[in-house]
């Protein structure tokens, strides 16, 4: 944001780096062992971080945009790919974990249901708007702009696709399609765009004007806070808690940017992807994970309560040492990038080339 790309992209490049090392280490290892142990008698903050789909995707974006604004479209591309690989990836590891899921949805209590109903309207109030947590219109339409730079138009048609697919209302979407279509003679899908949608029509430069595209990130992604229930431990008298993490906004809803142009057309942005929701909808996919984290770790604690009350002479002050230990250390995982944008929009306009001075007015205003 300071126009420093030099030293963003080596911070990009550190956070991607560090995501590869995770995906090469093995699968079971000493240190996950033992953090995952520790986990089962602390809280889930002793598991190394692990991004979610739509972080590890923006990571590439967010390198690309880096490139691109320094003047090398060649190593934007590169990331381009990069987050077009991420989002396959996020498809299928997010289809192993929901057969874990399932596997060990019986591990869960039923009683414990109605408890957590709150808890997953919350979520599920954000997440319904997005198909899945991981696939992202803004980094397919920036993938496309790359590509039209780097000289491939069928990748770009390709990733314009997949962007109007997610934000099908987008207006600037619908015209990128159907241009290409056109440019590449693809007469039977640009007739099939045109009969889709008929009120669209291709922006199209004419000698001497040039592109003005427009991303338009509004809002910062809110925090995650802790929502703790309070569990009787039986047999012992005692008391556990259940600490988990969750959204409650605020969302910003989409709003427009109006865009001037001086001697020249003007618009406003229109949607394209709501993060927020992306990140709403990951945190409701992680959450059987973390309750049969929970689950495992009140039933260790209870176990523990239980032994001191009927095994040590002091058995009431032991329960109540272990009573306060259960509440005091259960702490959710609050870690998540909150510095992501909550919405995003884009705009391409076709204006007279040269210097122009251009009003900005959020809101349409």
């Amino acid at each position: 944001l300071q126009g420093d790309f030099a030293a963003s992209r080596a911070a990009y490049a550190a956070a991607i780096a560090a995501c590869r090392e995770q995906d090469e280490q093995a699968v079971v290892s000493l240190s996950d062992l033992a953090a995952k142990s520790t986990a089962l008698v602390l809280n889930d903050n002793a598991i190394p971080y692990t991004a979610d789909g739509y972080e590890r995707v923006m990571l590439h974006h967010g390198q690309a945009l880096n490139f691109l604004l320094s003047g090398d479209p060649e190593s934007a591309g590169v990331e381009a790919r990069r987050a077009a690989a991420e989002q396959a990836e996020a498809r299928r590891r997010r289809a192993r974990e929901l057969e874990a899921a399932r596997t060990r949805s019986r591990e869960l209590p039923r009683t414990a249901d109605a408890r957590l109903a709150p808890v997953y309207s919350r979520l599920d109030a954000a997440a319904s708007r997005v198909a899945n947590s991981f696939q992202n219109g803004y980094t397919y339409f920036l993938s496309a702009v790359i590509r039209e730079q780097v000289d491939d138009p069928g990748g770009a048609f390709i990733d314009y696709k997949r962007a109007a697919e997610l934000a099908p209302g987008n207006p600037t979407l619908r015209a990128d399609v159907l241009r290409l279509a056109e440019a590449l003679g693809m007469e039977e899908d640009a007739r099939r765009y045109r009969d889709l949608w008929p009120e669209a029509g291709p922006v199209r430069r004419m000698p001497g004007e040039a592109d003005l595209i427009v991303l338009f990130e509004d809002g910062v992604l809110p925090a995650r806070r802790e929502l703790s229930l309070f569990i009787p431990l039986t047999g012992s008298g005692g008391w556990t808690a259940i600490a988990l993490p969750v959204y409650d906004g605020p969302w910003i809803r989409p709003r427009p940017l109006r865009v001037r142009v001086e001697d020249g057309p003007s618009g406003e942005t229109a949607p394209v992807c709501d993060l927020g929701a992306l990140a709403a909808r990951a945190l409701r996919e992680r959450m059987p994970a973390i309750l049969i984290r929970q689950t495992l770790r009140a039933a260790a604690k209870g176990a523990a309560t239980h032994l001191a009350h009927t095994r040590t002479r002091d058995g009431e002050w032991a329960v109540m040492f272990l009573t306060l230990y259960n509440l005091l250390s259960e702490r959710a995982d609050l870690r998540s990038w909150i510095s992501l944008p909550q919405q995003a929009g884009v705009l391409r306009l076709a204006c007279p080339a040269g210097r122009r001075r251009i009003r900005l007015a959020p809101d349409g205003g």
